[in-house]
């Protein structure tokens, strides 16, 4: 079963057009949300090597136009039929989240950032506007950035 959308709203993006572009505005219509999925207003997105290497089409993988960019922290906008427990309102009530990495469990995760707490660890990032992100990549490519470069959805 598909669910439609509340409205017909574009996609907003920023995209590679080919290998090695920079990236420009680019809007597309999405397919139909199913049943099983979520969209997400993204409100950060962080952005590093991995995409750069799409971008420019290191690993052989890319298809254009390409809209980089995994690490993203946003709300949930429309949710499919058979996602109800992802609810907004579900998820704050509950204090639940919904996670993932490919370096470790979320067990794993929650002792790293336990650690870092009690050691005054903290993550250095930069922060820039969704619509610097050439700025962005730019600091990336000449290893400028602090570990991460962190878009801000300022739309």
């Amino acid at each position: 079963m598909v669910e439609s959308r509340r409205d017909n709203a574009l996609v907003h993006a920023f995209a590679a057009m080919h290998a090695g572009d920079v990236l420009r505005p680019y809007q597309y219509s999405p397919r139909e949300l199913a049943a099983s999925e979520v969209e997400i207003t993204i409100t950060h997105c962080g952005i590093c090597h991995s995409d750069l290497h799409l971008i420019d089409t290191d690993w052989g993988v890319s298809s254009y136009p390409l809209v980089p960019g995994h690490e993203i922290v946003g709300t949930i906008a429309h949710a499919g039929s058979e996602t109800a427990a992802l609810r907004p309102v579900a998820l704050l009530e509950g204090q639940k989240s919904i996670g993932g990495s490919a370096v470790g469990s979320n067990a794993e995760i929650r002792a790293m950032c336990q650690f870092s707490a009690q050691h005054a660890i903290t993550p250095r990032t930069e922060a820039f506007a969704m619509r610097e992100v050439n700025e962005a990549l730019d600091r990336l490519r000449q290893n400028h950035a602090r570990y991460r470069a962190v878009l801000i959805n300022d739309s």
